[in-house]
């Protein structure tokens, strides 16, 4: 996934922030920053990644109950974060406050993905069953590129909420790319 732009608000104070692409480890994470936050954050195929750092001279909150994650397919969906027991990544989600100066490390999972798996009975066991996340991205290569995920952070500062939505582009990778031009050689 590659990180294309990040959508606020206009009434902001500063309407668009620098992002640019910062490796490490030989993965590629993405930064974004503005006179209110400075996130990195990356994509994974079943959550995002971040490290959120209030830049801004107020606390400010993560409003949690209004995030939200849309996939491949259009679908909008309620995310959880670290602390949210999969059994209840549906309930109520208490706001995350970060004073001046302060960061946080964190993730964001869409709760439409988490799911119980009843694993596979044999004799007195139960192999495979626990909760698992499905994939935010197609299963198989389907002849053109899949599109693009959002997700989009609700941060508060004093009394006004700015939507930060963080758009990623979804390429296919292989793991052999020397087989694609293979009628070639």
């Amino acid at each position: 996934m590659t990180l294309t732009k990040v959508e606020k608000p206009e009434d902001s104070s500063n309407r668009y922030g620098e992002t640019r692409v910062i490796q490490d480890n030989g993965v590629d994470k993405y930064a974004y920053n503005d006179s209110i936050i400075d996130i990195i954050i990356l994509g994974t195929s079943e959550q995002f990644n971040f490290v959120l750092k209030n830049i801004s001279n107020h606390s400010l909150k993560i409003i949690w109950n209004e995030a939200a994650y849309v996939g491949l397919d259009g679908s909008s969906s309620k995310i959880m974060h670290v602390g949210t027991k999969f059994s209840e990544r549906e309930g109520d989600q208490p706001p995350t406050t970060i004073i001046k100066g302060a960061k946080i490390e964190d993730l964001a999972t869409p709760t439409v993905n988490v799911y119980y798996d009843k694993g596979i009975k044999i004799g007195y066991e139960t192999i495979g069953n626990g909760w698992k996340k499905r994939s935010m991205l197609p299963k198989q290569y389907e002849g053109k590129e899949p599109g693009e995920i959002r997700l989009m952070l609700p941060i508060q500062i004093k009394d006004v909420i700015n939507e930060y939505t963080f758009v990623f582009k979804v390429y296919y990778s292989y793991d052999h790319p020397e087989l694609l031009h293979a009628d070639k050689l």
